[in-house]
């Protein structure tokens, strides 16, 4: 009888390992791209809170830790309402928002709530 030869069984497995370990190396190093790129290289900071008051050179926020934060707006600020573009009319005291702004604190993006819908 025979004795089954134990290191062409090893090669065989070896053989898959080696193809399983160089697929997964290959869908790291594919994806890795993609997460570096993810973030356009802005660095965002965000104030959310109530509108206190706003005019055509500012905001003011009351955080929901109870601070007070006046966040500058420009000609290029964006006001979003859900998906949707906005003005900054719609924006009056009271209202929750989300502001996005650039590293020099000044709003890049201003969100509102999105709107209810009616049935």
């Amino acid at each position: 009888m025979r004795r089954p030869n134990k290191r062409n069984t090893t090669i065989k497995g070896g053989v898959f390992m080696r193809r399983y370990v160089s697929v997964l190396v290959a869908v790291v190093l594919c994806l890795m791209p993609v997460a570096v790129f993810a973030h356009s290289g802005k660095d965002h900071h965000k104030v959310m809170g109530t509108v206190l008051a706003i005019d055509a050179n500012h905001i003011d926020v009351k955080t929901s830790k109870g601070s007070k934060v006046s966040v500058p707006l420009t000609g290029s600020t964006m006001f979003m309402r859900g998906d949707d573009m906005a003005k900054a009319s719609d924006v009056k005291a009271g209202t929750r928002v989300v502001i996005e702004t650039t590293e020099d604190g000044k709003a890049e993006h201003v969100r509102l709530p999105a709107a209810k819908k009616t049935k």
